[in-house]
């Protein structure tokens, strides 16, 4: 893809974005809206995503990896423990921030999305948790004796429950505060030291 193609693209992703997070509703956002907030036409938009689908896909994978990257930038900070899993929840907290439930709950129901969001986690944000997890041991604030293979499961066991509980977690995620108590909830459970994430 040339240059400016990609610039187009990446402009009418982060317009899309934005108009999401204005509206609190992306289906009430048109492809017209977007063009005209983009100052490209509604064709560029067509010609770049084909359909609405592709683009709400392409915004799913431009969020994903804005989150991933504050995630690798966090890991390979001289932060300490506390502040890089504070970062990261942070990360992704403000990434959603302002989006609606509909479109969270697209990541969990989709299987295009979902296939994307599975090699994701996978291929890159398993081993930064991992990374994560050594330098929360290393530092005394998690359990040394507990394997990597254990917080795995742990976490693969609150995402099964996710996934039975989806729209209540799509609504919740929507709300910044009740998502950094659920956070806190879950994470205070393995470590020996709590901090603060807020």
């Amino acid at each position: 893809m040339d240059s400016s193609r990609k610039r187009k693209k990446n402009l009418i992703i982060t317009t899309v974005v934005k108009l999401w997070q204005q509206s609190h509703n992306f289906n009430k956002v048109s492809l017209e809206e977007i063009a005209r907030e983009a100052r490209i036409s509604p064709t560029t938009v067509y010609n770049n995503f084909e359909t609405r689908d592709g683009l709400v896909q392409a915004v799913i994978e431009y969020l994903s990896r804005q989150i991933v990257d504050r995630m690798q930038a966090l890991l390979q900070s001289d932060l300490s423990f506390p502040a890089k899993m504070q970062g990261m929840v942070a990360a992704k907290l403000n990434t959603i921030d302002g989006l609606q439930a509909e479109l969270i709950e697209k990541i969990w129901t989709d299987p295009v999305t979902r296939k994307y969001m599975d090699e994701v986690i996978e291929k890159e944000a398993i081993p930064i948790f991992n990374a994560v997890i050594e330098q929360g041991k290393n530092e005394g604030y998690i359990h040394p004796d507990i394997p990597v293979e254990l917080f795995m499961l742990y976490f693969n066991i609150l995402e099964a429950g996710g996934e039975r509980y989806k729209s209540e977690i799509a609504k919740l995620s929507t709300d910044k505060d009740m998502m950094m108590k659920l956070a806190r909830l879950m994470y205070f459970g393995i470590f020996k030291k709590e901090f603060s994430l807020e």
